[in-house]
This record gives C-alpha cells, structure tokens and sequence, in this order.
C-alpha cells in the first residue's frame, strides 16, 4: 500500500513539475503575438520603415503579456523610430517612458541626451550623455555625441553672448549719435 501511495505520489510529483516547467519554458499565445510583432517592428526598424515599425511596436505593447525589460526595449525602440521621422516629443515620451523600465540600459540615454539637445534643453541633454558614459565607458558612440553636444553647446553659448552683445551695442547707439556714423565707415 504504502509502495503504490508513494509511487503514485512520484508520478503526481512529476506531472506537476513538468507542467509548472512547460507554462515557463513557453510563452502563452498572446506574448508569443506579441513577441512575433515585436520581431516584425525591429525588422522594420533595420529596413528604416519607421511607420510600420511604430505600428508594430504599438501592436506588441497593446497586445503583449510583457515584462517590464521587454516593454522598456520597446518603448525605446518605438522612440527611436519617432526621432527618426523626427517627432521628438514622441520620441521623448517614450524615452522616458522606457528611462522608467530600464534605467541602466545606456542607448536609451543616449537617445534622449540627442531629443533634449535637439530641443536646446542643454542641461537635461548633459545628464543623459553623461549617464550613458557612466552605464558604458567604453561605448565610443556615447563619447562621440558627448563631444559633439559639448561643441554645440559651447556654439550655442557663444551665439547667445554675441546675440547679447549686438542688443546691448543697437540700444546704446542712438545714445551716442556723434559715434555712430564713424563706427558704421
């Protein structure tokens, strides 16, 4: 008796373990759709048919049983497509939306260092470049686009001192009208 009980005992043992293993080892239906339109959506991505990838993405995010890493990749890549039809606004959202999910994954700061220095945000774009410098020092295109946003901005920086200069020089010309006709010769 006690030989039948454990055997069977075993075999339940067994059953269950391997049905707890095969819910797991396979995804469901709906994130296997959902995987499957995340597949198409990077293709697309890489074929620079950045609609359709924005379509996909949005299917797979609708549609998905996904977790918080798969939806930050997502969230990323769907932004990149938006930044790459430039709606940076979109992009942004998304950037941080997928900041949220996956804070260590450094091409997501890189991506919104880009938006925020394409928006004249200099201050937030600063942050990104330099948080995806910390997240990957050896990433060459992270200080790429750092050294590249430092150019700009110093750019930046000098255009507003001489924008600054040239007001502050019209306002006090018609002050002095005996110096203005030898300045303009």
């Amino acid at each position: 008796m006690k030989s039948s009980f454990e055997s069977r005992y075993r075999c339940f043992l067994t059953i269950a373990v391997l049905a707890i293993t095969l819910c797991f080892a396979f995804p469901s239906s709906a994130q296997r759709s959902a995987l499957d339109l995340a597949q198409a959506g990077f293709l697309a991505k890489d074929r620079r048919e950045y609609g359709a990838a924005i379509r996909l993405f949005d299917d797979a995010l609708k549609h998905g049983l996904l977790d918080d890493k798969q939806r930050g990749f997502l969230m990323y890549s769907r932004g990149a497509s938006f930044e790459a039809l430039g709606f940076r606004d979109r992009a942004l959202a998304d950037f941080d939306a997928a900041v949220a999910l996956i804070p260590d994954f450094p091409k997501v700061h890189l991506y919104r260092g880009v938006v925020f220095g394409d928006k004249g945000q200099y201050q937030q774009a600063l942050q990104d470049f330099l948080t995806a410098s910390k997240l990957d020092p050896t990433d060459p295109l992270v200080f790429n686009n750092l050294g590249t946003f430092m150019n700009v901005w110093e750019i930046s920086i000098a255009r507003s001192k001489i924008s600054a200069a040239r007001s502050t020089f019209e306002l006090a010309m018609p002050k002095h009208t005996t110096i203005a006709p030898t300045l303009s010769h």
